[in-house]
Order: C-alpha cells, then sequence, then structure tokens
C-alpha cells in the first residue's frame, strides 16, 4: 500500500510512452480483435493527430513515497479487458 502523512496530488503510471493507437490495438488484441482490424473501430480525424506519445511523469509520487510501478501498461491494458470480459462489458 501507499501511505503518507500529508495528502497531496500524484500522477500514477508506468512511465512508459504510449500512442492511443497503440493503446487500442493492445486491448484489441488482448480482446482478440487483433491490431489489422483496427481501423473499423477507431477513426482518425487528421486535424487532431499529434505526433507524441502519453506518457504519465511519476516524478513525484516516486521522490516523495518510493512508489514504483510493478505492472507494465500492456499488462495493465490485459487486466483491464479481461476483468470487462468478466463483468460481460
Amino acid at each position: 500500500t501507499m501511505q503518507h502523512p500529508t495528502p497531496d496530488d500524484y500522477i500514477i503510471g508506468t512511465g512508459e510512452p504510449w500512442k492511443i493507437r497503440e493503446l487500442i490495438a493492445t486491448a484489441l488484441k488482448q480482446a482478440g480483435v487483433g491490431y489489422d482490424t483496427i481501423e473499423p473501430f477507431v477513426t482518425v480525424n487528421p486535424d487532431w493527430d499529434r505526433p507524441g506519445c502519453l506518457v504519465a511523469d511519476r516524478w513525484k509520487v516516486t521522490t516523495v513515497t518510493g512508489w514504483v510501478p510493478r505492472t507494465s501498461m500492456a499488462e495493465l491494458v490485459g487486466m483491464i479487458v479481461d476483468e470487462c470480459k468478466s463483468r460481460g462489458v
């Protein structure tokens, strides 16, 4: 568990860079859909497309509490998909 005597706001994440496309592809693959079928599920608006990735900056939580992630982003996406499947979502 992560405990600290003073409440504060922290960003919790793996620190791994991920593009939204990669996250969706990983979720679809875990669900048994596969990366090749991502286009029917996702429409990319070129006006909104950005070259960067999403990265959680966990510097503060690691510095203040010593917390480090033990689960990769791919594992986390798999856990979320498995939980949704178990609930029939």
